[in-house]
């Protein structure tokens, strides 16, 4: 059980880190605000309700499609964000904080990535952690435990149902996403990252120098599939403990480096590197091992309030392998209770291999004079060539994530809100002659070659046309 052991000042950091990260994260959307959560935006209320089941995916930010009420919600989500970084009525700024953030999720979940489905999950777990008991001002309103601590280290250490849930849901990050990469590219050929690379829509500036190296990109495939399958079980190991966790941390926030410096992935792996915080070694902070711990085990399944959080993790980790390949669970019955709380989850990034095509979109608009203008790139003359650096115009990750959700049939029937969207912010803006009548979006389809050929010519791809009003 000491392996399920957590530090109370690593969790305080955890706390600090996870509020800077969604602090960041609604700085980052509130310019967003008017393009995705009001009805004057991509995503009115009228389309989600009618193209999306909302059955258990409850909203407050549905109560209204104003802008006002979206700022005041946002506001509402920031302070108690901030509320949590500073540790003030810790357990109650978490519950709102999660509570707002869901109802964020629901209201457009067009734009969801994996960082959104991951904060998610480590605020709901923190509910249950000790994560203001230090660095923070709930204990500096308890002089009491402040002294305590300062004078008895091994008041530091907890274990309990929480932080053995908390463990096993980061373990179940990392070896579900490595399992359900089991296709021969991830396992075989080893040409997963050649092909990652070759998304531009989601490369950096440095994503070209690894294609000039197969055989590294070969060795980086096999290496973080061994990572996430195999990493997670040093968390497991009773013996040297710290070493050991110390070995994960530096591996995994390697990792996660790693994937920020060659793929944009938005927060995702700013999130994982905060979520290892949690599993800093109290000989960090002090050099005593806490002799508590084998008391503190025998209680752990003691405790009636447990019970439920048991039953809970019991459901996460049947959700987690329901997701997996050849997997005979059944997820129909239990599907609305993992849409309501919003622990539905699935780690399957770039799995069960990256895609193999690339795209960029181009927007021909006509206007009243004659003129053709591509409202892509906000009236500029129209260019059929490919982007340098194409990630730079999806301009950030929401933009990307609902780009690309236009590209498949599935979300097809929101085309027409966004071209409604384009008439009316063009309009606004331009009067008389310069008015806009008619555009069609096309998607600029490039395969991606296997290793070796050359990369084929793109497909202009009709994605919608559209006629202003």
């Amino acid at each position: 059980m000491r392996v399920f052991s957590l530090d109370k000042r690593s969790l305080a950091v955890f706390r600090i880190g996870i509020a800077v990260c969604i602090l960041f994260d609604l700085l980052w959307r509130a310019e967003l605000i008017p393009l995705f959560y009001s009805d004057e935006g991509l995503v009115p209320r009228v389309a989600l309700l009618s193209h999306w089941d909302l059955t258990w995916h409850p909203s407050l930010h549905l109560v209204s499609g104003l802008l006002l009420f979206q700022w005041f919600l946002f506001l509402c989500n920031a302070i108690a964000a901030t509320s949590l970084l500073v540790g003030y009525r810790t357990r109650l700024a978490t519950l709102v904080t999660w509570v707002l953030l869901i109802s964020l999720q629901n209201r457009n979940p067009l734009v969801l990535t994996g960082a959104d489905v991951l904060t998610r999950v480590l605020l709901f777990w923190a509910l249950f952690l000790p994560i203001g008991a230090r660095f923070s001002v709930d204990e500096a309103l308890q002089a009491r435990s402040q002294t305590k601590h300062e004078t008895d280290p091994e008041e530091n250490a907890e274990i309990s149902v929480a932080t053995i849930a908390f463990t096993l849901q980061v373990c179940l990050v990392y070896w579900c996403s490595g399992l359900l990469k089991h296709h021969p590219i991830w396992t075989e050929e080893g040409s997963a990252i050649y092909y990652t690379m070759h998304l531009q829509q989601f490369t950096t500036r440095l994503s070209p120098f690894l294609l000039e190296y197969p055989g590294l990109m070969k060795f980086l495939n096999f290496m973080t599939l061994g990572i996430e399958r195999f990493g997670p079980f040093l968390l497991l190991v009773p013996f040297v403990k710290t070493y050991l966790r110390w070995a994960a941390i530096l591996i995994f926030c390697g990792l996660h480096i790693g994937f920020h410096l060659f793929i944009q992935l938005g927060l995702f792996p700013t999130l994982c590197a905060v979520m290892w915080l949690a599993f800093l070694p109290s000989q960090l902070w002090d050099r005593k091992v806490s002799g508590l711990l084998v008391q503190k085990a025998a209680l752990v399944f003691k405790q009636r309030r447990d019970v439920p959080l048991l039953g809970v993790l019991a459901f996460v980790i049947y959700w987690n392998l329901a997701t997996l390949p050849q997997s005979k669970l059944d997820l129909r019955w239990v599907l609305w209770l993992g849409n309501l709380v919003r622990l539905d989850q699935n780690w399957g990034m770039f799995a069960p291999y990256p895609q193999k095509e690339d795209g960029w979109y181009v927007i021909p608009g006509k206007l009243t004079n004659g003129k053709e203008v591509d409202l892509f790139q906000q009236g500029k003359p129209v260019n059929w060539a490919k982007p340098t650096i194409e990630g730079d115009i999806f301009i950030d990750t929401y933009w990307r994530k609902y780009l690309n959700n236009m590209w498949f049939r599935d979300f097809s029937h929101f085309r027409l809100y966004w071209g409604r969207y384009l008439c009316r912010t063009w309009n606004e803006n331009h009067k008389g002659e310069e008015t806009l009548q008619t555009f069609d979006i096309f998607y600029m389809l490039e395969p991606t070659p296997p290793p070796g050929l050359p990369v084929p010519v793109a497909q202009k791809v009709s994605v919608w046309n559209h006629r202003c009003f």
